[in-house]
């Protein structure tokens, strides 16, 4: 007999957690710029995404928030999620 987690594997993609962002968002940051950013340093609300960091490294993102975006969005599609609109700050 099956335990209960085999009958709502299929469901486990559908939502699509604030974890898998941050971590596809952490990947298209250092693809771009070549920074490293921990995850605790974002934080997402509504339609913005909030990155906690100083100096060279927030102007190095701020300067390439386009091209992180785009990477964004299709690392999210490469992962089976839609691609969102959200601003990062």
């Amino acid at each position: 007999m099956q335990n209960i987690a085999f009958y709502l594997q299929k469901y486990s993609k559908i939502g699509f957690k604030q974890e898998s962002f941050k971590k596809c968002l952490t990947e298209a940051v250092k693809e771009v710029c070549n920074i490293v950013i921990d995850q605790k340093q974002i934080k997402i609300n509504n339609d913005t995404i909030f990155v906690n960091v100083v100096g060279v490294e927030k102007s190095e993102i701020f300067l390439n928030k386009e091209k992180i975006n785009k990477v964004f969005n299709l690392n999210l599609e490469s992962k089976g999620a839609r691609p969102v609109l959200k601003n990062i700050i």
